[in-house]
């Protein structure tokens, strides 16, 4: 009878740690950082004027390569990212520019 009732506090003390969690299904940290967003809709040109394109430049030759990530800015001087965006043992300010009023980031001209 112990065992009976052992098995069944396991049984139902487990289910309700599982409770509202998908136990066995890998955490969005598994899925590729460059999967694009579903169900999404179009923003409006300028419907967002504090959001910018935090984009790294190999400084030697000014090259910019492109969207690393994006940001909010704060105010005249500052921007705010997430830390895996400037985190490295080579990353410097200077590593960095930030585009404001860019409409589509595929883009590689300047007409926005």
């Amino acid at each position: 009878m112990f065992a009976v009732i052992t098995l069944l506090f396991v049984a139902v003390t487990e289910s309700i740690a599982c409770g509202e969690q998908r136990c066995g299904v890998r955490g969005p940290s598994y899925y590729s950082q460059h999967q694009r967003i579903v169900g999404g809709e179009q923003a409006g040109r300028l419907e967002f004027p504090w959001q910018i394109s935090l984009r790294r430049v190999i400084p030697v030759v000014n090259q910019d390569r492109g969207h690393a990530c994006g940001g909010s800015i704060i105010n005249s001087r500052y921007v705010l990212t997430a830390a895996h965006c400037v985190t490295g043992l080579l990353t410097f300010p200077s590593d960095f520019t930030v585009v404001v009023g860019e409409e589509d980031i595929t883009k590689k001209d300047d007409t926005d």
